[in-house]
């Protein structure tokens, strides 16, 4: 039986990534399988996602700042919700009983961010847009050292559901800010944009949660992925910054 098992460590590639809960590089295998049998490559795919991200940003920065900074905060807070809920499960190791709790949490915040905003945020100001992209992309940041921290304190259950709900709340609240204060920039011009804000919100929602469950996690891993949604928040802001700028020298 030894022989035959250190048979098998013999053919394994000593370089090859380990699957973990938090990086299942398996995934990648997987889709390297399905897309051998049609004849297509890895590195195929990832031009794919590559030209897809290039339009996506190409997109957002075309639209109005209303517009692109909904899009990001929905991508963001679905993304980031996914994540949270996933490394819930592999820290915890139980998340039927708490996913309600999690998308209450979630849905009080983004009332709140709304009915709030008016006494953080005044003004309908496209310079509140670009802070509070910055501040989702600081959370962002933050949610791998949360993952790390309630792992560690696995051995008290209630502050690791503390720690979980208050990082949902707080990234609910900063998007039902930005749900707002999208609505009344998009005022300025005509009425008829605020539904497109919905429809941002709506766009972006559904993307990060399909794109973060299909590339981000299974080629990031569930710590890194945050840190690229940060840095997409991170570039929506800096492209406002210099529609922001351009507006003010034409």
């Amino acid at each position: 039986m030894e022989r035959l098992a250190q048979t098998i460590t013999d053919q394994l590639h000593q370089n090859e990534e380990v699957n973990s809960d938090f990086k299942p590089v398996a995934v990648s295998g997987f889709y390297q399988y399905w897309l051998n049998r049609f004849q297509l490559e890895m590195k195929t795919f990832r031009y794919v996602i590559l030209i897809a991200v290039i339009l996506i940003i190409a997109c957002t920065a075309l639209a109005s700042p209303a517009h692109s900074a909904m899009f990001a905060a929905g991508f963001t807070s679905s993304a980031l919700q996914v994540i949270l809920i996933l490394s819930f499960q592999i820290v915890y190791g139980y998340i039927y009983r708490t996913i309600g709790l999690f998308t209450a949490v979630f849905m009080a915040g983004l009332a709140m961010g709304a009915l709030f905003r008016r006494q953080i945020f005044g003004s309908p100001d496209k310079t509140g847009l670009i802070l509070l992209q910055v501040i989702l992309a600081g959370l962002s940041a933050l949610i791998p050292y949360l993952i790390n921290l309630s792992a560690s304190l696995i051995q008290l259950p209630l502050l690791v559901h503390l720690l979980y709900l208050s990082a949902i709340w707080l990234i609910s609240v900063v998007t039902g800010m930005v749900f707002s204060l999208s609505a009344d920039v998009a005022c300025i011009p005509q009425k008829t944009n605020v539904p497109a804000v919905y429809g941002a919100d709506l766009a972006g929602a559904s993307l990060g949660a399909f794109l973060t469950t299909l590339l981000l996690i299974p080629l990031a891993g569930i710590k890194a992925a945050p840190y690229l949604t940060g840095l997409f928040n991170l570039l929506i802001a800096l492209i406002m910054v210099v529609q922001q700028k351009a507006s003010k020298h034409a």
